[in-house]
């Protein structure tokens, strides 16, 4: 394997980033051939609807890992299309897509703040007590637990209640500027 490596490696240099401009044109045109024949191949095996919510899904999923601020969209065409609607499989409990949205916005803001993409952690004036807030209530579910059992439903929705308090530190951390509250307002208004 390391000995084909680099001869895989001179062959993608000679290719793609050939002074020939036939050879770049014909390795060009050969990635498109292949990439047309397996997004046919898709298309037939799963069929033409689940492929256009699969190209959709791998769109906005880029979008949201490359920009937060189209995490808030998504959760607001979520929140005003399918607040209920489930994804068709099961972790211990049918997660949502609120679940995926809400989900997927904090992964990228907190995978910006670990990386350094993100420089710092404002916090507001508000940000100690809505912080005390979800103190508060992560110890009364843990006191309640003492008088009955928890079920995946209930420590989801408490889950869904944290994640929905904390996006107040999402929302101030990635919306700083008013170009950027006008471009989140913009996309929430359309979505209602």
């Amino acid at each position: 394997m390391l000995t084909t490596y680099p001869a895989l490696r001179n062959l993608i240099d000679q290719a793609f980033f050939a002074t020939n401009r036939r050879r770049q044109q014909l390795a060009v045109l050969a990635v498109l051939v292949v990439g047309v024949f397996a997004i046919a191949l898709f298309i037939g095996i799963v069929g033409p609807l689940l492929a256009l919510i699969a190209a959709l899904a791998i769109i906005a999923g880029t979008l949201i890992l490359l920009d937060t601020h189209w995490g808030f969209v998504a959760l607001a065409a979520v929140v005003y299309g399918l607040p209920f609607a489930s994804l068709p499989f099961s972790i211990g409990f049918k997660p949502t897509f609120l679940d995926a949205a809400l989900g997927a916005l904090f992964f990228v803001w907190l995978l910006k703040l670990v990386i350094g993409a993100e420089r710092e952690f404002i916090l507001s004036p508000l940000g100690l007590l809505v912080g005390l807030f979800m103190l508060m209530a992560i110890f009364s579910f843990a006191y309640g637990l003492t008088h009955s059992a928890a079920n995946s439903f209930f420590i989801r929705r408490f889950a869904e209640i944290l994640l929905g308090i904390a996006l107040f530190f999402v929302a101030i951390n990635t919306v700083r500027t008013e170009a950027e509250l006008k471009w989140v307002v913009r996309w929430l208004t359309l979505a209602g």
